[in-house]
């Protein structure tokens, strides 16, 4: 009978495991994570000294959807098949720096932006304004997409999707979608 037990125990255990092996590896990403990723981002593409460079306020997903969604770009079919369009939307939403957030982001001025900032200070900055997003993850963590775009002072500049694998613990770009360019 204790062989019996036995048996049965280590059946249970040897397919729990088995099973647990197979569910997704799922890892969920707090706000942090994503401000600590964004803040890596702009560090490792923007150039010269971060100190004088300026930061949207707004980290938001609106300007580069329809490059994330198109059929050009075929991103989500690329990299995230089985991720359900209600997950990328919860990821989407834009996100509002504060001074409490600012903390992720100390070489950069917040760029307010207002009506009255908007129509002089664009054309006013020595340097580049940055925008960015917040990342989206796929299920599994694998890849992460972020919408970073740099307009100059002249009004010129440049939109893009990357896209980012997890290997070795380590992100690596793999892929650009350039959304719009002045």
């Amino acid at each position: 009978m204790k062989s019996f037990i036995l048996k049965v125990i280590l059946l249970c255990f040897l397919i729990f495991s088995c099973t647990k092996n197979k569910l997704p590896n799922r890892k969920d990403y707090t706000l942090e994570d994503k401000l600590k990723f964004t803040n890596t981002i702009l560090k490792f593409y923007v150039d010269d000294s971060l100190v004088c460079n300026h930061l949207s306020n707004k980290l938001d997903w609106t300007s580069f959807e329809s490059g994330f969604y198109s059929e050009e770009g075929l991103l989500l079919e690329k990299y995230a098949v089985d991720m359900k369009i209600e997950d990328i939307e919860s990821q989407m939403g834009s996100f509002i720096l504060n001074d409490n957030y600012n903390e992720f982001f100390p070489n950069y001025r917040l760029f307010e932006e207002d009506i009255e900032s908007r129509s002089d200070s664009i054309f006013n900055l020595k340097n580049n304004l940055y925008y960015t997003t917040l990342p989206i993850f796929t299920d599994n963590g694998k890849f992460a997409f972020v919408g970073f775009s740099v307009i100059s002072s002249l009004l010129s500049g440049y939109g893009e999707i990357i896209v980012f694998e997890r290997k070795n613990n380590k992100w690596i770009e793999i892929e650009r979608k350039q959304i719009w360019m002045h």
